[in-house]
Parts: structure tokens; sequence; C-alpha cells
């Protein structure tokens, strides 16, 4: 059964479930033939999340004294440091790295609120690819249309797998340009990407520190947000629904609604009409800022500048095979100059400003999360289909991390078909404003395959 986390936490605190029970399930999805699991975990730490529900078994009913995670088993994507262990990315350049000394802060929030960690996800090495493929561990299969082998979308590919076939209840996962989101969206699943100092890098593998932020993916957005509460440290329980009558969401005429194919046209115009319908204003207009986010994205922008000087020297030296999609874009850094990143900071703190002028006489900005459906695997095995792919479904999600936003990507496709987000953004620092009214826009929008 595929529970949802508020459901779940209710159950364990009327002592209706127990947390071993809980874990079982999850462990039989992770053990079925016909799962992901090869392809979504890159390591299972069964022992440690049996003591972990153990635990909260003896707490049951679970008390609030138990921690609010207490018995959710979760997964965690496979660049957090765990204590003994080795933090890879997924990369063989790291092979040789020794283990790490301390849990990352984010792993020792989960534990402390009493969360089973159930594994280490897969993803893109060194979470730099949007498309997903893994050519060292393989590559987690997009829940819809299976038998085709659709992308989950990267780099968090085997973190929105794990949570859509009932592995786990929720993933803790890294958004650079919309890693993250565009697999929740993908995928049929809810994905939040909070402002970035909010939570915690400490422990965390950085890909680019100046883009990089870590939030949750879950089946619905109080999932989402109970998982951001205990990584944040956030309290988000006054946080209500807001009245989406006389809501004013700004619909971009820019870019991001370019080349949209049918499916994600269709449906991005029906929840539009949707949210109208209950009283919300849809503005179509023209965003100066948005507009001249491509150019920050020329030789590869922060990713790649920042992978580069991190990574270049013990990327050269290594014996061990490379994805070559990562090794070209972290390669693309070389040749980003010191003035070239002085010219882009200085452009992105304006962007940011004005960006933020413009949105006053909005409450938020409305656009799909990605502007395709999930392509197959077979159609980016080459560079050039893969370059095409990767740089799609960046597009709509990579301007809310360069202008260091907030934003939350929730299912408006139908059963049944393929998965399609709509994403609600804010400026930095709105979350609890952007959580209040995802709350409104998910009841109007949400349906049976939630």
């Amino acid at each position: 059964m595929r529970r949802k986390i508020i459901e779940a936490s209710r159950l364990l605190k009327s002592g209706q479930l127990s947390a071993s029970s809980l874990l079982e399930s999850c462990l039989q999805a992770i053990d079925t033939p016909a799962g992901e699991r090869e392809r979504a975990f890159k390591k299972l730490y069964r022992t440690e999340a049996r003591e972990a529900a153990k635990l909260a078994n003896e707490q049951t009913p679970i008390s609030a004294a138990a921690g609010p995670q207490a018995g959710i088993p979760v997964s965690i994507k496979d660049l957090f440091d765990v204590a003994g262990e080795t933090t890879s990315a997924i990369s063989r350049i790291f092979d040789q790295a020794p283990p790490v000394k301390k849990d990352a802060a984010v792993i020792a929030r989960l534990k402390a609120a009493g969360a089973p960690i159930i594994g280490r996800t897969n993803m893109s090495e060194l979470a730099f690819t949007g498309i997903g493929t893994n050519p060292h561990f393989g590559t987690p299969l997009n829940p819809f249309d299976r038998a085709r082998g659709r992308i989950p979308r990267g780099a968090s590919s085997g973190a929105a797998v794990s949570v859509t076939d009932g592995m786990c209840l929720g993933a803790i996962a890294s958004d650079t340009d919309g890693s993250k989101r565009t697999p929740a969206a993908l995928c049929g699943l809810v994905g939040f990407k909070p402002t970035s100092s909010f939570v915690p890098m400490d422990g965390v593998f950085p890909l680019s520190p100046s883009l990089d932020s870590i939030g949750s993916i879950a089946r619905t957005l109080s999932c989402c947000v109970r998982l951001f509460e205990v990584i944040s440290g956030t309290d988000c329980s006054d946080v209500v629904a807001r009245p989406l009558a006389g809501l004013r969401l700004l619909q971009p005429d820019s870019y991001l609604l370019e080349g949209l194919d049918a499916n994600v046209a269709e449906m991005y115009d029906s929840a539009l009409s949707r949210l109208t319908e209950v009283g919300a204003k849809i503005h179509k207009k023209k965003c100066r800022a948005l507009d001249r986010i491509p150019t920050l994205r020329t030789k590869g922008g922060y990713p790649a500048v920042e992978a580069y000087a991190a990574l270049g020297y013990k990327i050269r030296q290594s014996v061990g095979p490379m994805d070559e999609f990562v090794r070209r874009r972290v390669f693309q850094g070389k040749t980003i100059t010191s003035q070239d990143v002085a010219d882009l900071d200085k452009e992105r703190a304006l962007l940011r400003a004005e960006l933020e002028v413009e949105l006053l006489q909005f409450d938020a900005v409305v656009v799909p999360t990605v502007p395709c459906i999930a392509p197959a695997i077979a159609e980016s095995s080459d560079i050039e289909h893969h370059e095409h792919f990767n740089a799609l479904l960046l597009r709509n999600t990579s301007w809310v991390n360069l202008l260091d936003g907030c934003a939350i990507t929730i299912p408006c496709h139908q059963d049944f078909s393929p998965s399609v987000g709509l994403t609600i953004a804010l400026k930095n620092g709105a979350d609890k404003d952007l959580i209040s009214i995802a709350y409104s826009v998910e009841r109007v929008l949400v349906s049976t395959h939630n």
C-alpha cells in the first residue's frame, strides 16, 4: 500500500499502525521483482531502518515526544554524508575517497525526528544532468509507460521513483536547476524547493553552491511540508490555505511558455481554467527579468564554473569511467573567466532585484514545471539529443534557483495520462506564503492519482 506521510503519521499516533509493519511494506515493495530497486537505490539500510522502526514501535501510540517523523520511512539522495561511509555522488572518481566522520546536518535532523532512513537513492553522476540516466548503476524507469522505458528525469531520479513505487513515503534530495521538482513533475508527485538558506548544506556534496538547495518529494504537499519542517527546523503549523478568490497569478509571456508539447499545453491551460473558475485572476504579461535569464546560462553558468573549479583536477586524474555527458558539462567551466563570473554575479543580483519589483503586483508565478512529457531513454542516447532534452528539461525550473526563489510543483494531469506538473513560484524567503497558496491550488488540481 502506497501511503501518504500525513495519513501514516495519524495511524501511527493512534496505534492503528505499527512502524515496523509500515517499514516492511516498503521493503516488500523494494523486493518485488517488478520493482525498480536495483536502479532506484544505490544502497539500502535494512538493519538501521528496522532498528529505527522498532524504537518507534516502543512508543506506540506515538507521542509528540517521539519526533515528527517517527516511524515514517524516507529515502535520501546519494550525496548526503552518512558517518562511516564514502559520499560518492554516484561517481567513480570518489572510489578511493575516505569515509566521512559525521552525518550531514539534514541526516542528523531526520534521525533525531525518528525517521527510518531506508536507503540512498540513485542519481545522475555528480547530480549534473537533467536526464536522469546513469551508466554505472542503471537508470530508474518513469512509472508512466514503464514498458517503453521513459526517463524519470534527473538528477534525483531514484528519489522520485522510490516514492512512486511505494519504497518509502518521502524522499530528500538536492535541487540545483530543478533536479528535485522535475523528477517529481514527470513522475506525478509533489516537489518542494525551498529558499536555499532555509535548509543547511553541511555535509552535502556541492555541485553548485551558488544554486544548490535541499528539499523534498512526496505524494502530497502536506507530506512535503512535513519533511521541510524536519530538515529546515521551520514550524509551518500556522500556515493555512489561502483563498484563491482574487488571487493574482502571473502567467509570464516568455520563453517559459514556448514550444510546449500538446499534453503539457492542454494540462497547463486546463489547470489555469480550473483556478480561474474558483476566482483566481490570471494575468498574462511580459516579465523583463525572466526574459533575460537565458543570458545567465551561457557557457554553462554557475554549475559549470563551480563544478570545474572543485572537480576538474580530480576528473583529469581519475582512471575510472565517467558519464561522458557529465564530463562535457563539467569541462564547459574551463572556458569561463573570473570576469565572466563577476559579470554573472552582477547580472544575477540585478535580475533578482528587478523580479522582486515586478512581482509586487502578483501573488505568485504559475508555469508548467517541464515543457514536455518524459521522453524515452532511447531518445537521449546520443550527444545531440541528450543536450537538447537536458536544456529543455531544465528550462522552466532553473530560473528559480538563479533568482534564489522558492517553488512547488503540483501534479495537474489526468489519471492514466503522462505526468504533468504546475509550478507555483515566489521570491526568496516567501516560503510560507508559497505553501499557503499551493495548498489551495492542490485542492483544485488534485485527482485520484495522488
